[in-house]
């Protein structure tokens, strides 16, 4: 019996850690980009501020104040490379999982 509770435990520590990332961040998920998928850009939703996080890291990489209708989202540069767009800001990305919030 206290095998079972103790493995129920840990799957709910488990679950609450890995859900953790995303649900102590603020804010609402704009453009996603999946590692080997195609880049989307899209645009900002509205005035306010955007941060780029990367999958399961809870700190923004950068954050930008962006009006609605500013690019917002992923391309790829001259080399071929994954970049992050922000209105007029380019950041280069590794080929991870990205994606942008609105605060």
């Amino acid at each position: 019996m206290r095998y079972i509770s103790r493995l129920s435990a840990l799957l709910v520590l488990l679950a609450l850690g890995f859900a953790g990332c995303t649900i102590a961040q603020r804010g609402e998920t704009v453009v996603k980009h999946d590692k080997g998928s195609a880049p989307i850009l899209g645009e900002a939703t509205a005035d306010g501020q955007y941060a780029l996080y990367k999958a399961l890291d809870g700190t923004p990489q950068v954050v930008y104040n962006l009006k609605q209708g500013d690019k917002l989202g992923f391309d790829k540069n001259e080399e071929g490379q994954l970049v992050a767009v922000a209105g007029s800001n380019r950041v280069v990305v590794a080929n991870d999982g990205y994606y942008w919030r609105r605060r």
